[in-house]
């Protein structure tokens, strides 16, 4: 059985960033993938980069969050409000009037809006392949990344957690941190300690200008409370996909890095999250909580 001082399920931005800040601190940190690396909710994310929620303590994470990532596209960010809507939280914004809003954005339809606000730092980056550039780098670092590797059960005992892959292998971890996304429930659930987390859904389109619409599109980031959706600006290459994604990669356990990926600003679609099957129920123990979740950044 290995151990480890950290074990991180789930191998998206979330999860892997936490392996690369943990690894270059010297923390011995294995991470679990039932798939492969950024192949879940992160591969799929639009990527959109902002510091402005109406909770201050997302806003302050976020504003750090955004501090820290580097190579993404600054487009600026237009958030429009009802009168309903407070302002005062975030951070590092500018409150525009109605007014201010019919002057400087003549393009949108403002029915409804009352104020709007301006982030000036907003914009996207590449979920899919900022997630890979922290996989290479906590490699470097010398995480471990165990790829298509499934956790089945985990035991939580005074001193360690144990866990047991769908290979039949067993880990043992000082503390877990569980960034599994939508599987995090289940994953927790065996201690009895699964978080109130429900998934949600969204439905992405990607739309293709048409010529005579030229210099018309919308070149920020655009988030509209009040209507409920939220879009950014996408370069010329960045087209929608057809066909088949990707078949994944023959299972692998990655443990040195792998060639460094493009900057944060470029990459290619995933693969689809590979699935895995578990023998036996699940083992739930006592002890003191020696598990955690992820907690949200400035991307989503």
């Amino acid at each position: 059985m290995s151990t480890y001082d950290v074990g991180i399920v789930g191998a998206g931005v979330h999860g892997l960033t936490a392996a690369y800040h943990l690894a270059r601190r010297g923390v011995s940190t294995v991470v679990f993938e039932r798939g492969r690396r950024a192949g879940g909710p992160t591969g799929q994310a639009s990527g959109v980069v902002r510091a402005y929620y109406t909770n201050r303590f997302l806003a302050e994470v976020a504003r750090d969050s955004v501090a820290a990532l580097t190579g993404y596209v600054r487009t600026g960010g237009l958030y429009l409000h009802t009168a309903a809507d407070s302002a005062d939280a975030g951070l590092e914004h500018e409150v525009l009037t109605a007014a201010e809003l019919a002057d400087r954005f003549p393009e949108l339809n403002l029915d409804g809006t009352a104020f709007g606000v301006w982030e000036e730092r907003a914009g996207y980056a590449d979920p899919h392949a900022t997630a890979l550039s922290y996989a290479a780098r906590a490699v470097e670092q010398g995480a471990t990344l165990l790829e298509h590797s499934g956790v089945c059960q985990i035991a939580e005992g005074p001193r360690s957690v144990k866990l047991l892959l769908d290979d039949g292998s067993g880990h043992e971890v000082d503390r877990l941190l569980v960034a599994a996304g939508p599987w995090t429930g289940p994953l927790l659930d065996q201690l009895g300690a699964a978080p109130p987390l429900s998934a949600e859904r969204h439905v992405v389109a990607a739309l293709r200008q048409r010529p005579a619409d030229a210099g018309r599109a919308v070149p920020y980031v655009l988030i509209d409370i009040q209507h409920g959706y939220y879009s950014r600006p996408a370069r010329p290459a960045a087209g929608s996909c057809s066909g088949p994604w990707p078949r994944p990669s023959p299972p692998t356990r990655t443990t040195s890095a792998p060639p460094s990926p493009p900057p944060s600003t470029t990459g290619s679609p995933p693969g689809p999250h590979g699935g895995h099957r578990c023998a036996g129920g699940p083992r739930r123990s006592a002890g003191g909580r020696r598990c955690t979740t992820s907690a949200p950044t400035g991307s989503r």
